[in-house]
C-alpha cells in the first residue's frame, strides 16, 4: 500500500501494488470534497457567489475535517456556570453546533442571508459554509508555500471556526443578572479574532464554551457578518500561523524605548497573507461597513507609511508600515516570483519559530537572509523599499 506525497491540492492518492508483479490493482483518491456557493473574497469585493470544493472527512456529513471544524453560535436559551478571577456568576450563551448538513448530492448550498437586524441572519447557515471554505482555503494556501500537502499549519487540529459568535445582554456592562437571563436576546459581537488557548478573549469564551483549544471566532455584528468576509478570515487563520511559527509577543524594547513592534507585526502579516490569497491590496472591504458605514476597507497595504509618520503605539494602526512594505516589495517583482517571495517569508518564520522578541529591524533582517538564498530579486526590492521606509538599518521615532 503506498500513499504518494503529492504537493498540496492535488488530493491525497493511495495505491494498492502487487508486491511479486508491480501490477496496480486498486488506485483510489482518499480526499473526499463536496460542493458549496460562497464568495469568492467577500460580497463587496467579489459580489457572485461561486460554486467551490469544500474538504471534508470521510464521511462528509459535517462541515470538518483532520484539521478544520466549523461550528455555529445559536441561540437556545442556555445559561451556564462560570468562575472568572475568583467571581462565580451565570451567563446566557449560545450553543455551538453543525448545523450545515449535505443535501441529497452530498453538497453543502445554502443561501446568503445577512441583513442587519433580521433574526435569520443571527445563525444562518451560509455563515458557517463561508468560515469553513476559507479556512480550508487557507490551509491549502500555507501548505502549497511551504510545499507539503500535509503540514500541521496551525497549533490546533482540527481548528475551530465559530461564526455568528453572539454575546450575552449585560455581560460587558457586569450587569450579571441580565447577562444570566435567557430570555433577554444575545447581542451581537462586533469584531472577529483568533485566540490561542488561554489566550486573550479566548480565555473567557474558552470557559463559556466548555473547551480549552484556540478557535476562530468571529462576531454576527450590528450590520455585517465577519464570516462572509474571506479576507477577515485569511486575517484571522494567519495569527494562527504566526501563532506556530514565529509567536511574536506584544512590545519590544530597543534602545529608543518601547515599541510595539511584535505585535503591530503580527497585525501586518495577517494583513499581508491575506492580501496574498487575494492578490487585492485592500483588506475587509465587506466587514468594514460593521465598523463605519464611511469606511470603504479596514485597512489597505497600498500605502506609503513610515517609521517616522506611523506609529502610535497601537499595533493595528503600526502595522501598516510593515505590511505595506512587504506588499511594495512583492509588487515590485514578476507575476511569476511574488509566490516564491511568500514562500520565502513563510519560511523564515518556520525557521525562527519562537524569535517573539523582535523589531521591525529585526524581522526584516530575517526575511532579507531568507530571501537572499530563495529569490535574491526578492532580497533586494524588499531591502530597498525597507530602506526607502525607515524600517533599515534601524526604525528611528520619537
Amino acid at each position: 500500500v503506498v500513499l504518494p506525497k503529492v504537493p498540496a491540492g492535488f488530493g491525497a492518492p493511495r495505491v494498492v501494488v502487487d508486491a511479486d508483479t508491480g501490477a496496480v490493482i486498486e488506485a483510489r483518491d482518499l480526499a473526499v470534497y463536496a460542493k458549496a456557493k460562497v464568495y469568492a473574497s467577500n460580497p463587496t469585493a467579489s459580489p457572485d457567489l461561486q460554486l467551490v470544493d469544500l474538504p471534508m472527512a470521510i464521511d462528509g456529513t459535517k462541515l470538518e475535517n483532520a484539521f478544520v471544524k466549523s461550528q455555529n453560535c445559536v441561540d437556545k436559551k442556555s445559561v451556564r456556570d462560570v468562575s472568572f478571577v475568583g467571581f462565580a456568576f451565570k451567563v446566557h450563551i449560545c450553543d455551538l453546533e453543525q448545523d450545515a448538513a449535505p443535501d441529497v448530492d452530498g453538497n453543502f448550498v445554502y443561501a446568503p442571508s445577512d441583513e442587519a437586524g433580521k433574526v435569520e441572519s443571527r445563525s444562518d447557515t451560509f455563515s458557517e459554509v463561508s468560515m469553513y471554505y476559507h479556512a480550508a482555503r487557507a490551509y491549502q494556501f500555507y501548505r502549497g508555500l511551504a510545499g507539503d500537502a500535509n503540514l500541521q499549519v496551525v497549533v490546533e487540529k482540527p481548528l475551530r471556526t465559530i461564526s455568528n459568535l453572539q454575546i450575552a445582554d449585560g455581560l460587558a456592562q457586569q450587569d450579571f443578572t441580565k447577562a444570566a437571563n435567557p430570555d433577554v436576546p444575545l447581542q451581537p459581537f462586533q469584531n472577529a479574532f483568533y485566540s490561542p488557548a488561554g489566550g486573550g478573549l479566548g480565555q473567557i469564551f474558552e470557559q463559556l464554551y466548555g473547551f480549552s483549544d484556540g478557535a476562530m471566532w468571529f462576531g454576527q455584528g450590528p450590520k455585517r457578518d465577519y464570516s462572509y468576509d474571506g479576507d477577515v478570515v485569511y486575517h484571522e487563520f494567519t495569527h494562527g500561523v504566526v501563532n506556530a511559527t514565529l509567536r511574536l509577543e506584544a512590545w519590544h524594547l530597543d534602545k529608543r524605548g518601547a515599541i510595539d513592534s511584535p505585535g503591530a507585526m503580527n497585525e501586518g502579516l495577517a494583513d499581508y497573507f491575506s492580501s496574498a490569497i487575494t492578490g487585492d491590496p485592500k483588506v475587509g472591504e465587506y466587514a468594514s461597513k460593521d465598523i463605519s458605514s464611511t469606511l470603504d476597507v479596514i485597512r489597505t497595504l497600498d500605502n506609503k507609511d513610515t517609521c517616522g509618520n506611523a506609529i502610535i503605539g497601537e499595533v493595528h494602526f503600526d502595522s501598516t508600515l510593515f505590511s505595506g512594505g512587504l506588499w511594495e516589495a512583492r509588487s515590485k517583482l514578476p507575476a511569476g516570483d511574488r509566490t516564491k517571495f511568500d514562500a520565502a517569508l513563510y519560511k523564515a518564520m518556520r525557521t525562527h519559530a519562537g524569535q517573539g522578541d523582535l523589531g521591525y529591524e529585526d524581522l526584516a533582517q530575517l526575511f532579507l537572509t531568507q530571501l537572499q538564498t530563495d529569490l535574491p530579486a526578492g532580497a533586494t526590492a524588499l531591502s530597498d523599499v525597507m530602506k526607502a521606509r525607515g524600517v533599515l538599518p534601524a526604525c528611528e521615532r520619537i
